[in-house]
């Protein structure tokens, strides 16, 4: 008789021992330490550039083709992917191997960016090209929307920018949290709201 016979034969037994294996993982489950959990996604960093009053095109050939030039062949690097607005932003988020450091990783990328920031156009360097770690997915997002239609984007983006950002003495507390890996502020041109 083997093992599978036996379960077959008694669905109550069969069940106990589901219930038990259950019980043990979710007792053991809290106990494990989070620095033996693999990380699943690889390392990302982020570089972020403003060129103001520009189009899609001229961002592309200004600002993201050379620092793309720059970038590319970064040590331990997988690959990267870039997008160019029509708003004047340059965004190119360089892919790592699983595996490698990721403060050694942005630091690679933040001296690859120092270098081309001579290629890059004065109101660029002005602005500054930020370089950030950043996560491959969203763990929470929030939405705020008007449920009747009485308040229009640019309202709604003005409530969250002075309400949220403007109650804290410094507005950037947010974005220093231990537990947060990006806070993304609303976008458009919301109007200003005074207290």
């Amino acid at each position: 008789m083997s093992l599978s016979d036996t379960f077959i034969r008694r669905p109550v037994l069969s069940t106990v021992c589901s219930i038990l294996i259950l019980l043990a993982g979710l007792i053991s489950l809290p106990l494990l330490p989070i620095e033996n959990l693999p990380n699943i996604a690889p390392p990302t960093i982020q570089v972020n550039a403003n060129l103001p009053g520009a189009d899609a095109v001229t961002v592309e050939n200004a600002v993201t083709g050379p620092l793309e030039q720059q970038i590319n062949g970064a040590p331990g690097m997988d690959y990267l992917t870039s997008v160019s607005t029509a708003a004047g932003v340059s965004q190119i988020n360089v892919f790592f191997k699983a595996g490698t450091d990721p403060d050694i990783d942005q630091v690679n990328v933040l001296n690859r960016v120092q270098t081309a920031s001579a290629q890059l156009p004065q109101s660029v360097n002005n602005q500054g090209v930020t370089v950030q770690q950043t996560a491959s997915s969203y763990l929470l997002v929030y939405n705020l929307t008007s449920t009747e239609g009485q308040f229009d984007r640019n309202y709604l983006n003005g409530l969250i920018s002075s309400t949220s950002l403007s109650r804290s003495p410094d507005p950037l507390a947010l974005a220093r949290s231990p537990s947060l890996a990006v806070v993304i502020p609303p976008t458009g041109f919301g109007w200003i709201l005074r207290n």
